[in-house]
């Protein structure tokens, strides 16, 4: 078992048990794809937080498991017709304007239609 000593906000210490010992004995392997893009960045990101990779995905586990529930909101993002139909523009580059060399100019071309 392991235990670690906490610290609250006026000094004082407990001793707090905090998980099983990990050994390689009692350790499974996660294996993930991600995009390599992906993987840089956040091997940046948690290397500038003082983590690896590997130590922020067990941290996220251990949230979810705290949480009994993924540690954040996970939603369906839900557009109506019209957003869904200047997504479907975009996507196929049609009904496209500008351009524009101005905030200005692009707020009259908008304010004409």
């Amino acid at each position: 078992m392991v235990y670690s000593v906490l610290l609250d906000l006026s000094g004082n210490s407990k001793l707090a048990y905090v998980g099983q010992l990990m050994t390689s004995k009692n350790m499974a392997t996660i294996q993930v794809r991600i995009d390599d893009n992906i993987k840089a960045a956040a091997d940046s990101l948690f290397s500038a937080l003082g983590l690896d990779t590997a130590t922020a995905v067990r941290m996220f586990i251990a949230a979810a498991l705290e949480n009994d529930g993924i540690p954040f909101e996970v939603r369906q993002h839900r557009y109506n017709a019209e957003t869904l139909e200047a997504m479907e523009d975009v996507r196929l580059g049609r009904n496209l304007h500008g351009p524009y060399a101005t905030v200005e100019e692009a707020m009259r071309a908008m304010m004409e239609e």
